[in-house]
């Protein structure tokens, strides 16, 4: 696949989530930064938790370095957006949607969102929040469920990935 391409450096990925390790040798040279903190209204993306970063280096683990493994699409930039400040994860919708804004709002073309919502929360939840703050902006285009059905019968409202891509 790698013949066809290793990701434009053109194209920012947002990727919501609990931070991401600035230092991490896989990844430096693929973040944009500063970043934002959607919780603490600030710059500190540091992780609370390494989800964030095993995420960017799916994403775009700097490739062909002979260090670790290399994203899919090591060629795109990375803009680290912190949605949570709980070393568990646990993220409340306003801050996920705060980091979606702020992301578009700074270039993002794609929105990496990788959380389950619980409850009455879901993916749609985050986009009509997110499309109510700024219909100016095309932030939420379209929702994507990635669920599969049988998941998606099996754990109904407690359970549901999204998937959001931004711009055109």
């Amino acid at each position: 696949a790698w013949d066809y391409g290793q990701g434009d450096p053109r194209i920012v990925v947002a990727v919501c989530d609990t931070g991401i390790q600035s230092s991490h040798p896989d990844l430096r040279d693929n973040l944009l930064l500063p970043g934002y903190n959607s919780v603490s209204d600030n710059i500190n993306t540091e992780p609370v938790h390494m989800h964030g970063t095993a995420t960017s280096g799916c994403i775009a683990a700097v490739g062909n370095n002979a260090l670790g493994g290399s994203g899919i699409a090591w060629g795109v930039k990375i803009l680290p957006v912190r949605v949570t400040n709980s070393s568990d994860g646990y993220a409340y919708l306003s801050d996920i949607a705060r980091g979606i804004t702020w992301a578009a709002d700074h270039g993002a073309k794609v929105i990496n969102i990788s959380y389950g919502a619980g409850g009455s929360q879901n993916g749609a939840g985050v986009g009509g929040r997110v499309r109510g703050r700024r219909p100016d902006k095309p932030a939420a285009q379209r929702l994507r469920r990635r669920n599969m059905e049988r998941r998606r019968r099996r754990f109904l409202a407690r359970w549901t990935h999204a998937g959001l891509r931004v711009g055109r």
